[in-house]
């Protein structure tokens, strides 16, 4: 739906205060499960940074073995893209890239609430004036 979406004006909108959810305009992407919705929180979370498999493999599957957890991993990521990206053919998505062994979200800081909150509290939200004087 990205492509669309960005036709239309949309962007992705993502909420990590509270349940992690994520929004194309007023359609809510079904995330999955609470391993797959951890391991987008995390990936929102790095700030548009690579984050390594290992990175999230640990936290997120709990006790598996590595390679157990990397198999869940892959699962989950592409169940991700499938559900940010539901009219994406089988080319390289545009949103939840690979970079060798990790992984990137493709966000803009306006585009997740706990960032558009850290920014409007430091003063440096777009349209925010500082009055300090």
């Amino acid at each position: 739906m990205s492509v669309r979406a960005a036709k239309l004006g949309l962007s992705l909108q993502v909420q990590v205060f509270g349940p992690v959810r994520a929004w194309w305009g007023s359609h809510e992407v079904v995330l999955g499960s609470g391993q797959a919705q951890a391991i987008f929180g995390m990936l929102t979370l790095a700030a548009g940074r690579v984050v390594s498999t290992h990175d999230l493999v640990a936290p997120s599957m709990g006790g598996h073995r590595a390679g157990v957890g990397k198999g869940i991993l892959h699962i989950h990521i592409s169940s991700l893209r499938r559900a940010l990206e539901p009219q994406r053919e089988r080319s390289a998505s545009d949103l939840l890239v690979s970079e060798g062994a990790s992984y990137l979200l493709r966000l803009d800081r306006d585009q997740v609430d706990a960032f558009r909150f850290e920014d409007a509290e430091n003063g440096t939200a777009p349209g925010l004036v500082d009055s300090r004087g």
